[in-house]
């Protein structure tokens, strides 16, 4: 590994651990990084709690766009759980970017994260050693880095911690590979070192799935009471004639967004309809909390959605 200059990155730990500090998180656990890195540090309390994700989200986003000039890049580690959530958060607030942004993780044991390598597991000094290659780069993308490999934050499907593979592409497209160095998969044009960014994110929304057995009318409180509303439908023609009617009658000027993986509906659908079979599900959240703080009129909302 070479690292031919020291770049400037601010590390931001989102963790449920209130002490931690540089020295007793980074400099403790690898001594050799201030060889690597002008590293500082900014901690975020996590809370585990699902309505709390906002707030962490927006903190991550606030001290990125904050400490933006005076950084060369960011690294935010997190515990594994919901990191694909809130990378995509980050994604998809920044408008404009110019700078490597990464996020990362470890197995989390015993109150904290494992540095070292485990059987079948990728360390955190690992993890760390590979986002600071990559900054190097200056690759201008939001992305998460866990062992070899650089994936979008919006490409990004999770699996097992117990694998070295715990993070993969849903397309089998990286952005690179690191094994000593840093292999691009794909040019990359640098930027201008600009930045903007949209911060705000709505939670007025409700997730349904269509179930075999299910009734409309058991959700017609949910439907008044929702700014949009996301529909998981695993039927082959995604909605029924029914299913049409009664949306039609309770949420016709409203934003529906419309998870079927199987793409199969009707061509001629109505102006407040989001068809999306491409996207991953944690894409599909992040963007409609982002788009819904903009704007709940449907077309607009259609054209922020597809537009992201």
């Amino acid at each position: 590994m070479t690292i031919k200059t020291r770049k400037k990155v601010l590390f931001i730990v989102i963790s449920s651990r209130n002490d931690i500090s540089r020295d007793n998180f980074l400099a403790l656990q690898m001594p050799e990084i201030d060889l690597l890195a002008q590293a500082d540090i900014k901690t975020i309390d996590y809370y585990d709690q699902p309505n709390k994700s906002i707030i962490y989200w927006q903190k991550v986003n606030q001290l990125i766009e904050q400490y933006y000039d005076d950084y060369d890049g960011f690294i935010i580690i997190k515990e594994p759980d919901s990191l694909i959530f809130a990378a995509i958060a980050t994604q998809t607030a920044l408008i404009k970017n110019s700078k490597p942004i990464i996020f990362t993780t470890a197995p989390f044991q015993d109150g904290g994260f494992s540095f070292m390598k485990g059987i079948y597991q990728v360390g955190l000094r690992t993890n760390i050693i590979n986002s600071l290659q990559l900054i190097s780069t200056g690759i201008p993308e939001t992305m998460i880095v866990y062992g070899q490999k650089v994936i979008v934050a919006n490409k990004t499907k999770k699996k097992s911690m117990n694998e070295l593979n715990a993070f993969l592409s849903v397309d089998d497209h990286y952005l690179a590979e690191i094994d000593f160095q840093v292999q691009l998969k794909s040019a990359f044009a640098k930027n201008q070192n600009n930045m903007k960014m949209i911060n705000k994110f709505c939670q007025d929304f409700n997730i349904l799935y269509l179930h075999p057995g299910f009734i409309w009318s058991d959700y017609r409180f949910i439907l008044q009471k929702s700014k949009a509303l996301i529909i998981k439908s695993n039927r082959q023609r995604g909605l029924t004639k029914h299913d049409y009617q009664y949306l039609q009658k309770y949420f016709s000027n409203k934003p529906i967004i419309i998870f079927n993986k199987l793409g199969l509906l009707n061509d001629d659908l109505p102006a407040n309809y989001i068809l999306v079979n491409k996207m991953t599900w944690e894409e599909i959240v992040v963007r409609t909390m982002w788009c819904l703080a903009q704007t709940n009129e449907p077309k607009k909302f259609k054209r922020l959605f597809v537009k992201q």
